[in-house]
């Protein structure tokens, strides 16, 4: 069973207690099936007790076996697109979402229809937000938000809510799940002997061109950080994986400063979900650029101009 939801902030203790219960009663009502939910086949069930077994070794390796779950078949809802659609008005059909309040996640006939091992991926990245540490919060005003989710805050200023590092948190998703599926490739092979895995190796721009663009903006900070520390670039891997998965932000925060610039907060702040829908913008080239191991100290203070960042830190 999952655990009790964390829930902070500056609201009511009755509040904070109504909050519980209102997820926790969310939870429960999202283990049994949803209107016109199809019935998961064979495949896919083989394909999420695989992801539980990488997933345990990941926590164990990570020294966080204490914290590791089972993700449960229940809380694997298969949709069509239709059923999708109407479910969730206004949200785009992109084969699998995950809900934070209800600890579930959705894939659907889009992606199950693609192809078997794309299936897999979207399986994947749904279930690391699913195992993403995640808390909950009451504002003085007794409104309800999401804290944290794996590398994501959500702040409350004057009474709004403020994401902070979501899209990163989004690319970081995509990288771990690339990463996974290399790390753990012999074993893919020989328990689920994809046919359609191949060119997933042999053309990885293809695939990465399907992803968030912020998982080269991680790929390029994590690679900074490694060089600058000159230690192998898994052992950085394990740092933001260790802590996406345990809630801690800080150590992460503190590497991407020392070793990108004591900016580089104010430079991924800037990032919003709305970069996505314009592709790749000359903004977001610089997001890019400035990350990159080539840019130097005048060239990144170029690109915070041109992006009109003042430096405020972290908590103001």
């Amino acid at each position: 069973m999952e655990k009790e939801p964390i829930i902070i902030g500056r609201g009511l203790i009755e509040k904070k207690e109504e909050l519980k219960k209102i997820i926790n009663e969310e939870r429960d009502s999202a283990l049994a099936p949803f209107e016109g939910e199809l019935q998961k086949n064979e495949r896919l069930l083989l394909f999420i007790d695989f992801i539980n077994y990488i997933l345990k070794k990941e926590f164990n390796f990570l020294g966080l076996e204490k914290e590791w779950e089972n993700v449960d078949y229940q809380q694997v809802h298969l949709l069509s697109s239709e059923t999708f659609e109407k479910k969730f008005p206004g949200r785009k059909d992109t084969g699998g979402a995950c809900n934070r309040f209800g600890n579930y996640m959705i894939i659907t006939t889009k992606k199950e229809n693609d192809n078997d091992f794309d299936a897999f991926k979207t399986l994947i990245h749904e279930l690391l937000h699913l195992k993403a540490r995640k808390s909950f919060g009451v504002n003085e005003e007794g409104e309800y938000y999401t804290s944290r989710q794996g590398l994501s805050v959500d702040k409350i200023v004057d009474t709004n809510r403020q994401p902070f590092l979501g899209p990163i948190d989004e690319g970081f998703v995509d990288f771990l799940t690339e990463y996974l599926i290399d790390k753990y490739k012999d074993e893919i092979d020989n328990k689920l002997a994809f046919k359609d895995m191949e060119p997933y190796h042999s053309n990885r721009a293809f695939w990465r061109a399907c992803q968030y663009p912020t998982i080269f903006i991680v790929e390029k900070i994590i690679n900074k950080i490694s060089n600058a520390k000159k230690v192998k670039k898994e052992e950085i891997i394990s740092l933001f994986e260790k802590n996406y998965f345990a809630g801690n932000l800080l150590p992460v925060i503190k590497e991407i400063v020392n070793c990108c610039g004591g900016k580089s907060l104010e430079v991924l702040k800037k990032i919003s979900f709305d970069d996505f829908s314009r592709g790749y913008s000359d903004e977001f080239h610089l997001f890019l650029n400035y990350f990159d191991e080539s840019t130097d100290e005048k060239k990144r203070k170029e690109i915070e101009n041109k992006l009109g960042i003042i430096f405020e830190g972290l908590d103001n």
